[in-house]
């Protein structure tokens, strides 16, 4: 997606208010990602204006494959898909046995799209509530998993009355208008001695292995803000969390081109007239199941982090 000058703005630092950056590097979309001269948080600036990146995210950003102007997803909509969802998501959920007890833990999703981790998180014991902005999506999730709670809600929507032992927020905050807000309204829902769990492109995966050839900058151009383990740990503390541990995953960031039919460009095309290439390449993901390797405190794609609250209120 190309935007137009007049639906941009430039914003300041989010973290601590600076509007002293320079430049880090040039999207594949062109758009320009800038580094805080004052305390190193990396985003977006100018980015698109509130109005426009809320219409981002309709029924198409679920529909779409990711490569078509870098834009959404299709594997949420495409059934074929949910195989390797679940698996990818109970791979998580048993690393995560080690830091969160689920059954009987009063938890939410933030940004559930259409269910998925909010099924696994409930089949482990856990009572769960997805939110996610998009009324497609969460339509979709309560066709699916009729039993469970699905709100079309952001977290600022949620009462703070109501408190979670677990939080989660996967591929997320990179998304929001101001990480440093939205990591406090977070807190502000989490009862003392909780656990929050986000996951988010690790910029320090793209330093490792080269900007012109790190995916998170080859797609998802939606996101707004880039981080690493330090920045995201900055952002949480000025909630009240501390980074309990981290993780990474999803291997080396690199675009790699591993659907067998993107090998056959012709034939892709052929695919995607008739509208068969997004589900030949979703099923050959759910079959292949390609194992999720996670390192504590690594280089890889996915930063996924755990952070807790204080026993104080």
């Amino acid at each position: 997606m190309r935007w137009k000058a007049d639906q941009l703005e430039h914003v300041p630092c989010d973290l601590c208010q600076s509007h002293s950056d320079v430049l880090f590097h040039v999207r594949g979309d062109g758009m320009k990602v800038v580094q805080c001269s004052q305390c190193g948080l990396v985003y977006l600036n100018p980015r698109p204006k509130p109005e426009f990146i809320r219409d981002l995210y309709q029924q198409q950003y679920f529909e779409n494959p990711g490569g078509n102007e870098g834009i959404g997803y299709s594997a949420y909509i495409e059934q074929a898909a949910q195989p390797f969802t679940f698996y990818a998501m109970r791979q998580r959920l048993r690393l995560l046995g080690a830091y969160v007890r689920l059954k009987g833990a009063n938890c939410l999703e933030i940004g559930c799209a259409t269910g998925e981790m909010c099924c696994v998180i409930n089949r482990c014991g856990g009572n769960v509530l997805g939110v996610d902005v998009s009324e497609e999506a969460v339509a979709i999730a309560r066709k699916r998993y009729p039993h469970l709670d699905f709100r079309v809600a952001t977290v600022e929507d949620l009462p703070e009355s109501v408190q979670y032992d677990v939080i989660f927020g996967f591929e997320l905050i990179e998304h929001t208008l101001s990480p440093k807000r939205f990591m406090k309204e977070v807190a502000a829902r989490l009862r003392p001695g909780g656990t929050v769990v986000l996951s988010t492109p690790n910029l320090e995966c793209g330093r490792r292995v080269g900007f012109d050839r790190w995916l998170g900058f080859l797609q998802s151009f939606e996101h707004l803000y880039y981080f690493t383990p330090d920045t995201l740990s900055a952002v949480a503390e000025t909630a009240g969390l501390t980074m309990h541990d981290w993780y990474t995953s999803g291997g080396n960031g690199i675009v790699e081109d591993t659907k067998p039919v993107s090998r056959y460009p012709r034939l892709k095309r052929v695919l995607s007239r008739v509208g068969l290439y997004n589900t030949l390449k979703t099923l050959h993901l759910a079959l292949a199941r390609p194992k999720i390797v996670f390192e504590r405190q690594g280089k890889q794609h996915n930063l996924l982090a755990i952070l807790r609250r204080s026993q104080k209120h």
